[in-house]
């Protein structure tokens, strides 16, 4: 997730470290552990240079990982931060999420611990698959799409990762305006049934969840034409709402109200 960080400020990622904790040494869980971190770094293009790994039984209860730091490269002139950029009339730009990304396992596991749910048992709502993959479906990393797109269309508003404990509400990150999600991408099944599961409303869920949105592209109108054609073929998105004058994020469809302040 710390490369689709980095990419929002217009950075190509380029090294990171990694970081793994566990309870006591397991040759297999390491492998594994391993074998994902080289998947990842691969489909970010990013160089795992170094990290640390710790046997630390008082500490964890079996293993912790962290994708640890990551150092990007971007020229001055073409760091993306909003700011005064982003301005009442662009447009905001939805890139689909694979599922629940890092965010809400906190609330997840209460979901499926009142519900009492076998991880290893078919996931509830008609999907095929176990409940444990779908709600570890990997994260869909955008580095490579997004730094296309950079290289075709000058994107002078800003971008946001969807993830963490402030779901949609990352978007305020970029500059205290009023966003508006008109046309919010349809959410996957997987926060459908947590949504069913844990009684939850529509305003709940955008605040934990990313709710089927996985990163956000700010634009001005003028640029839309040339967006859409330079996205297409690389990732599911939507152009999903606008930028207006004001503070937080509405969501009318849903009825939800969000404030500015993260």
């Amino acid at each position: 997730m710390n490369v689709n960080d980095t990419i929002t400020v217009g950075a190509d990622p380029i090294a990171m470290v990694d970081y793994i904790a566990l309870k006591e040494m397991d040759n297999e869980v390491a492998r594994q552990l391993g074998t994902g971190f080289n998947v990842g770094t691969q489909m970010a293009n990013v160089t795992l240079v170094g990290g640390e790994t710790a046997i630390v039984p008082d500490l964890v209860n079996h293993v912790d990982v962290s994708g640890g730091a990551v150092v990007g490269i971007v020229q001055k002139s073409q760091i993306v931060t909003g700011g005064e950029n982003i301005q009442d009339g662009d447009l905001i730009f939805g890139l689909q999420s694979s599922g629940l990304h890092s965010n809400g396992f906190t609330t997840v596991r209460d979901i499926i611990d009142k519900n009492e749910i076998d991880l290893f048992s078919q996931f509830p709502g008609g999907e095929s698959k176990k409940t444990v993959d779908v709600l570890l479906e990997p994260t869909r990393i955008y580095v490579r799409e997004v730094l296309d797109i950079m290289n075709i269309v000058n994107i002078k508003g800003g971008m946001a990762n969807i993830t963490g404990g402030g779901g949609i509400k990352n978007i305020v990150r970029m500059k205290d305006m009023k966003y508006v999600i008109e046309d919010p991408i349809e959410p996957q099944n997987v926060f459908k049934k947590l949504m069913e599961m844990g009684n939850l409303s529509y305003e709940q869920m955008y605040e934990i969840f990313n709710m089927g949105i996985g990163f956000v592209i700010v634009i001005d109108p003028e640029s839309r034409i040339d967006f859409i054609n330079a996205m297409r073929n690389k990732v599911q998105f939507k152009e999903i709402g606008h930028v207006e004058n004001g503070s937080g994020i509405e969501i009318p469809k849903y009825g939800v109200k969000l404030s500015g302040y993260y």
